[in-house]
């Protein structure tokens, strides 16, 4: 897809409800109609704008993809905006938008948390010791957060090792009072409890010990929860977390990132992704949409041009279930199954 405006997240999300995801209604001459996805209000299509900015045809080789909307969407976005605030000019983000945005930070930094620390992949001592003794992952998060601090306006971090006193403070409760006799400092404080906490491993076995602690991390960030009030715009308000919540909720979403996203585990999944998905789109697009199913070849033979059709394909493939992407590639691909199988 890189040729045709690539494949961006937040893009397709907006697609999706817009135009693949169909819903028939009447349109205004009285006729069933499925051309406007699933209808949503103009004010439900903004709340998915995460990013305003197009994202180009045409991409040179290793550039970073933008975050964008695609070029299909620029008239749709250009009548969202026009909508929901007409002559607004700057950058557009409604405030229900800002609330997701916030909420899957906050989900991202203590849910998948919790499943991180269930699997394994991480334990209290572990984010610490990756921030003391594995120097590129403290810089990297370092960086990450200081931007995230910077793009909110508060004042960033003078160094990584501060990271390291958010990573107490998120797990202070856990320690467990054992009498362990430490040096003096915060540090070696929380490396004398987080080696305790190890040891007893509740947090991976204990369900309810963990439950609680992504509980009360949720409800303490809701707490910090500010709203900045446009005045002259009351519909693209911000709402942001404060400056203490923000760094601890930042500085665990990019740890997490990458100790378990970038993890041996996950890379060998993601590498066995990439093969399906590629697979899968090539196959497609090579055999001119034959081998899509009849819906799906109608759209294919509608769409005007090279990266329309491969921006149909791209669609249907985005669209697929893991389960489903793995039978269809073995169907094509592997043993195969009986014909008579639906696609």
């Amino acid at each position: 897809m890189v040729p045709h405006g690539g494949f961006e997240g937040n893009a397709q999300t907006l697609r999706i409800v817009s135009t693949t995801e169909q819903k028939l209604v009447t349109d205004a001459a009285g006729e069933p109609s499925s051309a406007y996805g699933l209808n949503l209000t103009m004010r439900a299509l903004a709340s998915v704008l995460k990013y305003d900015r197009p994202i180009p045809l045409e991409r040179r080789d290793g550039a970073a993809l933008v975050k964008g909307y695609y070029d299909s969407e620029s008239e749709l976005v250009a009548a969202v905006k026009n909508a929901v605030a007409p002559g607004y000019v700057g950058e557009f983000k409604t405030i229900e938008c800002s609330i997701m945005d916030l909420a899957d930070d906050i989900a991202y930094s203590t849910y998948d948390l919790e499943d991180s620390l269930h699997a394994g992949f991480v334990t209290p001592y572990s984010l610490f010791d990756a921030l003391e003794n594995r120097s590129e992952i403290a810089v990297a998060v370092f960086d990450k957060t200081n931007k995230a601090l910077a793009d909110s306006g508060y004042e960033a971090l003078d160094n990584p090792g501060q990271l390291t006193d958010c990573i107490e403070e998120v797990f202070r409760g856990l320690q467990p009072q054992n009498g362990v006799s430490t040096n003096t400092g915060v540090a070696n404080k929380f490396r004398a409890g987080a080696n305790a906490w190890l040891r007893d491993r509740q947090l991976a076995s204990n369900s309810l010990a963990r439950n609680q602690f992504t509980a009360q991390r949720v409800g303490s960030l809701i707490d910090s929860v500010e709203v900045k009030v446009n005045e002259a715009y009351p519909k693209l308000s911000k709402v942001m977390l404060s400056r203490e919540a923000l760094l601890r909720v930042e500085v665990l979403k990019h740890l997490n990132f990458q100790l378990v996203i970038r993890s041996s585990r996950l890379a060998v999944v993601e590498h066995r992704g990439k093969d399906v998905v590629r697979d899968l789109f090539l196959a497609f697009s090579d055999t001119g949409g034959r081998l899509l199913p009849d819906d799906w070849q109608t759209e294919y033979r509608a769409a005007d041009g090279d990266s329309a059709k491969a921006r149909v394909v791209c669609d249907f493939v985005a669209g697929m279930t893991d389960r489903y992407a793995a039978e269809m590639h073995d169907r094509l691909f592997g043993k195969g199954m009986s014909i008579f199988k639906p696609l």
